[in-house]
């Protein structure tokens, strides 16, 4: 699993909890339609909506931003076009999943193969990133 972000407001780290952290820091360079707060959105099935509302829970437990929850947001397609569009921050999201449904690549058996190759290829994107997440 990956958290799904859009570049610039949120930063890789060593861990989920650095990851978060690290938005917050950045946070400053997001779209000022919505600088003052951090929106999380989920799939609509129910591990999605809980890795929102634990990624939702880290943000408010340590830092001072408001988090505004969006989510049961269809699918990977609806998500990943709001991450685009600059109107979701991050979610939750399959590393076999982006591989495939958001590269359009061939699926890997190889986990660190299909992290590292997701990892830069959203780099080469530029408008979304790739957080930490178990490999």
């Amino acid at each position: 699993m990956i958290a799904t972000v859009r570049a610039g407001c949120f930063r890789a780290g060593h861990s989920f909890v650095s990851v978060l952290v690290a938005a917050v820091l950045s946070l400053s360079s997001c779209a000022p339609s919505h600088s003052d707060r951090v929106v999380i959105s989920s799939k609509n099935f129910t591990e999605s909506l809980i890795l929102g509302e634990l990624m939702a829970q880290e943000i408010e437990a340590h830092t001072p931003l408001k988090v505004e929850r969006r989510f049961y947001l269809a699918g990977t397609y609806i998500c990943h076009q709001g991450i685009l569009a600059g109107r979701i921050d991050i979610y939750p999201e399959y590393t076999g999943t982006a591989l495939t449904a958001i590269l359009k690549q061939k699926p890997e058996s190889d986990r660190t193969q299909v992290y590292e190759r997701v990892k830069s290829e959203a780099a080469n994107y530029g408008s979304w990133s790739v957080g930490s997440g178990a490999r």
